[in-house]
């Protein structure tokens, strides 16, 4: 069991900051993009993300424009978020900085409540992005989350894997829906949080496949292919494998078969990938394997024909040139016919 992580304090929430609204309306002009070039400069943040801060002052305006504010702000956040450098925290969501003070420690404030046992402060420094959402939201997202299954670590799956805190509510209901039809509660209840988080990443119409292939196709999850494979297959070719309506066509495949000979079969069995759909996998292959062995036997066929002439020569000195020597010849002939 991992070591349980106090939450964060009413004291550490309420730490002293300075600074709050902007003396700039959302689209009212302050500083120009360029005289706040230097300011963001000597933050060392990245170019790419002075630049684009730049820009908003003339775009957009308001607090991008008024560098008193946003220095009081920076100072706040410093206090709220110390374990990581502010320069990281801005690089990785620049946005963090039209927020006031007390909407971030509302909603860390917030994250400390629905999540006891992580460290809220070590979760937004390495994701800022999670205080996009309003407080509501992200109250709203996270007890669904924690309700999706009859399991005791999904707030270390929500801190481990934040990104699912961007998607709504009712989208994390379908997909946990969708996850409850496909897989037994014995089975969501020992999978392991990563592969659980990487599930519930999909869509709940890609996740919908699973439950359709146990009902049409029983079986072929566990032993042909993985459940991963069938969530990137793109919905044209899912449909086109796996839809009853459309069955798969096998009259080219077996005219295909027909033409090749049996011990071709063998190296294709071997190399035959494993959970993969073999009839749609020996379409192609078997296609390739005819190609080349044509374009092989075209470059081989002077040299049979030399040691075909070869041997027919070396019969001809060693038989009597009688009857049945003849048909000896005769029988070299056909047999080298069949090459």
């Amino acid at each position: 069991m991992p070591a349980e992580v106090p939450s964060v304090s009413v004291e550490e929430l309420r730490a002293s900051t300075e600074g709050g609204a902007s003396r700039y309306k959302f689209g009212e002009m302050g500083t120009s993009g360029h005289e706040m070039q230097p300011f963001w400069v000597k933050m060392g943040l990245p170019l790419e993300v002075c630049t684009l801060l730049s820009l908003n002052a003339d775009r957009l305006g308001g607090v991008w424009g008024d560098p008193p504010t946003l220095s009081a702000r920076c100072d706040a956040l410093r206090v709220l978020l110390p374990l990581r450098p502010l320069r990281q925290i801005i690089a990785g969501y620049p946005s963090i900085l039209a927020y006031r003070p007390d909407t971030v420690r509302e909603k860390l404030q917030i994250l400390s409540d629905a999540l006891p046992r992580t460290d809220v402060l070590l979760l937004v420094s390495n994701s800022p992005a999670v205080l996009s959402k309003a407080p509501e939201k992200l109250r709203e997202r996270i007890e669904c989350i924690l309700g999706l299954f009859p399991r005791r670590d999904l707030p270390q799956l929500v801190a481990e894997h934040p990104k699912l805190l961007r998607v709504p509510a009712a989208e994390l209901e379908a997909r946990g829906a969708a996850l409850a039809a496909a897989f037994s509660t014995r089975t969501l209840f020992a999978m392991k949080r990563a592969r659980l988080a990487r599930l519930l990443s999909y869509g709940s119409d890609k996740l919908a496949r699973l439950q359709y292939m146990d009902r049409c196709y029983p079986g072929m999850r566990d032993r042909h292919i993985s459940d991963f494979y069938l969530l990137r297959m793109p919905i044209v070719t899912f449909e086109r494998m796996f839809d009853r309506k459309q069955p798969p066509r096998r009259a080219s495949l077996r005219a295909v078969l027909n033409k090749v000979n049996p011990r071709m079969l063998r190296p294709l069995r071997a190399a035959l990938p494993a959970r993969v759909n073999a009839f749609q996998w020996g379409r192609q292959a078997v296609g390739e394997t005819c190609e080349l062995t044509r374009v092989q036997r075209q470059r081989e066929a002077p040299a049979r024909e030399a040691m075909e002439a070869a041997h027919l020569a070396r019969l001809t000195a060693l038989q009597q040139p009688t009857t049945p020597g003849r048909k000896r010849s005769v029988r070299a002939k056909k047999m080298w016919a069949r090459f």
